[in-house]
């Protein structure tokens, strides 16, 4: 089958969730032998418009980042240039756009060239914009998400079928976009079971990373905006701490709040309990979880799916989350206890101490739950399962009938 991606997103360096969902489709479908291209815009770390990656054919067009109105025209317009000399090089069977920038500015012209498109929704893009970036001037700040909430649901409605990862994401889509529920099927991601899994020498990989080896680690990966809960986690270490002697966590991820959150640590005292790691390469990530002894996710708002939860558990390592937004639909299957009571510092060290004081007493503990933490990943979460369902929806809506609630 020959398949166009098309994203605001790159598969060269993920650094994200929607990334490294995007490359697992595109990189799996190749590897299944079908004709795989992705189109999306030009980065600043890009050296090229075009690159082979995994088996895939990454092309790009150029933005004008010089404001709104710029960036959004020259979307437009590159966009779909660029979607017509694709096209003329090599038709395409179906389109598979990811976020709404490109989505929008071509899934008017699949339609008309009769190409049945389908849309994943990983997160609310307005929604998403909210959180990442605070205004001075509210008017400015409403305008920039009613463009964006109109962008999304212009695209998701010239989609034949839309995609979440999550129930709970299906719900909000439904909810935000005026969508049928019924319109929308949920395909939960998956995790590359090869990359993430146990490592026994758990000494070794510690020593190797430059971390402490008589340190109990609690790590959590996740970009430094509002919306993941830090703060909280770091709150809820300065309870930690006097009950769990020798606990440290280890925090990775750039972003904005980087200054407040060394500032609050150091206003705890927590320097020595407390590690900003900063951005953990790719090729770094499998060893960090294998090196730590619980995965932490104390996001508040917006968590979609959770990439780094599955990640997490196919490595071995429990994972600890609040009740935010698709994390329970992960866990609940697993031990409804690993779900924090509420995103508090106070409950949030409660079951952080528990679990580890648990673990710390009965050394056998961790290893049988490296185990369960596997069978359910593997039983559960896999791209290999993914991948099916997503070939065979291909197949379905490459019949002729068209669903006739796709707008022009």
């Amino acid at each position: 089958m020959r398949l166009l991606f098309v994203a605001d997103v790159s598969i060269s360096g993920c650094t994200g969730g929607a990334e490294r969902a995007l490359h697992a489709e595109a990189a799996g479908l190749a590897a299944r032998g079908h004709s795989v291209r992705v189109l999306t815009r030009r980065l600043p770390r890009h050296r090229a418009d075009q690159e082979s990656i995994d088996g895939a054919r990454e092309y790009r067009y150029s933005v004008n980042d010089a404001g709104p109105v710029p960036f959004l025209s020259s979307t437009l317009r590159n966009a779909r240039a660029l979607f017509g000399r694709l096209l003329d090089e090599e038709p395409a069977d179906l389109i598979h756009a990811h976020q709404p920038f490109t989505g929008f500015a071509l899934l008017r012209d699949a339609r008309r060239a009769a190409i049945p498109a389908v849309y994943t929704c990983h997160s609310l893009a307005f929604e998403e914009y909210a959180t990442r970036q605070p205004h001075a001037n509210p008017l400015l700040a409403a305008l920039h998400i009613m463009g964006r909430r109109g962008l999304e649901r212009g695209a998701l409605k010239r989609s034949d079928r839309i995609l979440t990862l999550s129930e709970f994401m299906r719900q909000r889509v439904a909810g935000a976009h005026r969508i049928p529920a019924e319109r929308i099927d949920v395909f939960p991601g998956g995790v590359d079971a090869q990359r993430f899994r146990p490592n026994p020498d758990k000494a070794s990989v510690r020593k190797e990373l430059g971390w402490p080896a008589d340190r109990f680690v609690f790590l959590t990966v996740r970009n430094l905006v509002p919306r993941m809960g830090l703060e909280l986690l770091i709150r809820a270490m300065a309870g930690v701490a006097p009950a769990v002697k020798e606990a440290m966590l280890v925090i990775g991820g750039e972003g904005m709040l980087r200054p407040s959150l060394d500032r609050l640590i150091r206003e705890l005292g927590l320097q020595e309990r407390v590690r900003l790691a900063g951005f953990i390469p790719e090729v770094d990530l499998p060893r960090c979880y294998q090196a730590a002894d619980l995965f932490i996710l104390p996001t508040l708002q917006l968590e979609g799916f959770g990439l780094v939860t599955l990640e997490a558990l196919a490595s071995g390592l429990p994972v600890l989350g609040t009740r935010a937004g698709a994390t329970p639909e992960i866990l609940t299957g697993l031990d409804p206890q690993w779900l924090f009571d509420e995103a508090a510092p106070a409950a949030m060290a409660r079951r952080m101490i528990e679990q580890a004081q648990a673990l710390v007493r009965q050394p056998p503990l961790a290893a049988a739950l490296a185990r369960r933490c596997r069978r359910y990943i593997e039983g559960n979460y896999t791209w290999t399962r993914h991948l099916d369902r997503l070939e065979a929806l291909y197949e379905e809506i490459r019949q002729p009938s068209v669903d006739s609630t796709r707008e022009p």
